[in-house]
């Protein structure tokens, strides 16, 4: 009776052991691996004028389109010199 005590015993640990050892085998890596990247800087962190630069180059494109459109406008509709001088 013992002898087989003994049997099961060295059976249930075996199969302790080789399960242990197949679940550690199979485990996912816990080491992780990722390339390096810069991350671009952030708008957040530009001083004030390096920030506000383009959007004033913008505005002021936007003003001179402006400008030329209101001066053609402007002269579309003046009033024409007369042809002949008015009579009295």
């Amino acid at each position: 009776m013992t002898t087989t005590r003994w049997k099961y015993t060295g059976l249930l640990l075996s199969g302790l052991g080789l399960g242990y050892l197949a679940g550690v085998a199979s485990a996912p890596s816990t080491s992780a691996r990722a390339e390096v990247t810069e991350e671009p800087r952030r708008e957040a962190f530009k001083a004030g004028g390096v920030l506000n630069e383009p959007i004033l180059r913008e505005i002021a494109a936007t003003l001179k389109r402006i400008e030329t459109r209101v001066e053609k406008i402007e002269k579309n509709t003046a009033p024409a010199a007369p042809a002949t001088p008015s009579r009295k």
